[in-house]
């Protein structure tokens, strides 16, 4: 087995971090990404880099020779409906998710893998893409001027 690769962001970002628990968590992520790959039969790739600072992210292959993505992050609020949105979704103007799962500190998601692999950081997101969003999960919102 190859070393298990920590993207630099996560780890100055749990370093800095005062959350109980999250240092924890790096140290075990190893084992859950194992356990991940091994739950859902995908052949592991390298980790993203320079990564995020709540996930570890790497491209995966299924046992169907799918290119996916992997993302195991520290569960926080701010991505506590990440699954449920990009399903409401359903890959249009967002990656599709194949499967996801909730445990302990850790949420996981099995992602569609996006060509040729733009970091968000580095692109503007489509306004164009927020309303639509905001309708599908909030029926309720009139979006005027779209």
């Amino acid at each position: 087995m190859t070393a298990f690769v920590l993207p630099a962001i996560l780890v100055n970002s749990v370093r800095a971090d005062p959350a109980p628990g999250r240092h924890e968590w790096l140290s075990v992520l190893p084992d859950i990404v194992v356990d991940l790959t091994e739950r859902w039969s995908l052949r592991l790739g390298r980790p993203y880099q320079p990564g995020g600072r709540c996930a570890w992210v790497a491209s995966v292959r299924d046992v169907a020779g799918c290119d996916l993505v992997l993302k195991v992050a520290w569960r926080h609020d701010e991505a506590t409906h990440e699954a449920d949105g990009l399903r409401a979704w359903a890959g249009e103007g967002a990656v599709r998710v194949h499967d996801s799962a909730a445990f302990d500190s850790t949420s996981a998601l099995l992602l569609e893998r996006c060509h040729p692999g733009i970091a968000l950081g580095q692109v503007l997101v489509g306004a164009h893409l927020i309303p639509r969003g905001w309708a599908q999960v909030i029926p309720q919102v009139v979006v005027l001027g779209v």
